[in-house]
């Protein structure tokens, strides 16, 4: 992969800057165990689909912040999300001690409902505190040493002997958490809110940005369904399995991805991941065929997962340093289909586990069918795919479809317009553009954005997409400024 600078306009920051951003990672991946452990398994038997719905809830939350920046970026403000996270810990907190005292199962399910959308919402934060680190390396090291701090500390967070004491500690780092994103978050999320619509963005730059329909996030559903079936199968007292040795080898990849050089690290990585995700879902029929009660299978899925959370991190800081506009919806998108997969894989290990009970072989029925469809995907869908690909394709969005001052055109200097409609006549003749696309391309030269085009002509976005997409093919161009710089 291509080493990335810091995005245009965020500065970067010292050292001690890594550390606090890895505490923050830790601090996400304990809290979040935390709950999966002592909460969850609490108001599993009163009221078993809480964590599947939260889990929804928390796909929702990516989703709506990934349709803001593509459609009114204007109401994303760091300060409000900052507030608006503290708000809901606090209030996780507050409903935990509630539900403790007086022993209510609805505070107990609303809590873990606010603590799931203040995990979305401090996610979002922090992806805009990586862009303000110096390197690909960084971003690495960040994720390997939140991991290191994540397997080291979750024993001592599982001796904690009352739910009241876990709840306050999880309110209180996430609280803790929420201010020191937002603080350093604001310069980036300033810069995203006060530029046009990724939807307007993405006509005159298309491949500045990665569509929804992109084979990414239909990666991230297929890795998520199968940890999410990690999750439940074999859950002991309504709990995950607990294991901890993969997690100082994940450590160990994510170094690896710090100090050795390579272009194609990410695809070593995808296919680890991938190995080890096959690996646990066929040792999964292969346990219930013989009877055993193992943890192995729970061990490669989650460790395969862990590998791919690392790959997914670095893919989305690194169109944020391509991209500062793109890095949100592809967060969003990303992570909204990583929790619908995660839900399709908890029930599918509910449903593995009721059957271990009566009919075993329904219950390897269960896991191949997911085995088969895991690897046929992959097989179909992803032979030719490439992370790094996917990360180098983003093209660096053009200085004018960046520039929230889009409107300053060339229209006030009469005898330059001249020029430049005689100039984009000339190139549309030579090119063979219709008339419809010469005044769209002269539109475009000039600095015009895509919204502008659809109003001045009257026309669906659809269209203007079509119009936009058909020049850029016969000038042979990809980008806003591309075709500035051959009209110039």
């Amino acid at each position: 992969m291509e080493r990335f600078k810091t995005s245009e306009g965020l500065t970067p920051l010292a050292s001690g800057y890594l550390w606090m951003c890895a505490a923050v990672f830790a601090v996400l991946r304990i809290s979040g165990g935390a709950v999966n452990i002592v909460f969850y398994a609490s108001v599993a038997q009163d009221f078993g689909a809480a964590r599947e719905i939260a889990t929804l809830l928390g796909a929702a939350m990516y989703l709506a912040y990934a349709l803001i920046a593509r459609r009114r970026p204007r109401a994303l403000n760091a300060l409000v999300i900052t507030v608006f996270t503290v708000a809901l810990f606090l209030a996780f907190g507050v409903l935990i001690v509630v539900a403790v005292r007086f022993d209510l199962l609805i505070a107990f399910v609303a809590a873990l409902f606010l603590r799931t959308m203040a995990s979305a919402s401090l996610v979002v934060l922090f992806a805009f505190c990586l862009l303000r680190l110096e390197s690909f390396a960084q971003v690495a090291a960040v994720i390997a040493f939140g991991y290191l701090g994540n397997y080291l500390l979750t024993p001592l967070v599982y001796a904690v002997p009352s739910p009241v004491l876990t709840a306050v500690w999880i309110a209180a780092a996430g609280i803790a958490c929420a201010a020191f994103c937002g603080h350093f978050a604001q310069d980036g999320i300033g810069r995203v809110s006060s530029a046009q619509p990724v939807d307007d963005l993405e006509l005159a730059d298309p491949w500045a940005f990665l569509k929804p329909t992109h084979a990414l996030f239909v990666c991230v559903f297929l890795f998520h369904t199968a940890t999410g079936f990690a999750i439940t199968f074999n859950e002991v007292g309504n709990a995950p399995v607990q294991i901890g040795a993969e997690g100082f080898a994940i450590v160990l990849v994510a170094l690896y991805l710090v100090f050795v050089k390579g272009d194609r690290q990410e695809d070593t990585l995808f296919s680890f991941a991938a190995l080890l995700v096959s690996a646990g879902l066929l040792v999964a029929p292969l346990a219930i065929a013989t009877g055993q009660t193992t943890a192995t299978p729970n061990t490669l899925i989650r460790f395969g997962g862990d590998c791919f959370t690392v790959l997914l991190w670095l893919v989305i800081a690194g169109v944020g340093r391509r991209n500062l506009f793109g890095m949100l919806p592809v967060l969003g998108f990303a992570l909204a289909c990583g929790s619908v997969g995660t839900t399709v894989g908890a029930v599918s290990g509910h449903a593995a586990n009721a059957f271990v009970l009566g009919d075993p072989v329904d219950a390897m029925a269960v896991c191949l069918s997911l085995a088969f469809g895991f690897f046929a995907f992959l097989w179909v869908g992803f032979r030719s795919f490439s992370f790094s690909d996917t990360i180098n394709g983003v093209r660096e969005l053009s200085q004018v479809a960046a520039n929230a001052q889009v409107e300053q055109v060339l229209e006030s200097d009469e005898p330059q317009a001249d020029v430049i409609a005689q100039r984009c006549a000339t190139l549309a003749e030579e090119h063979g553009l219709t008339p419809r696309e010469t005044e769209i391309f002269e539109m475009l030269a000039r600095g015009r954005n895509g919204r502008f085009i659809m109003d001045h002509f009257v026309i669906s976005r659809n269209t203007a997409k079509s119009h936009i997409k058909h020049v850029y093919s016969k000038l042979d161009v990809h980008s806003q400024q591309d075709l500035i710089d051959l009209v110039q």
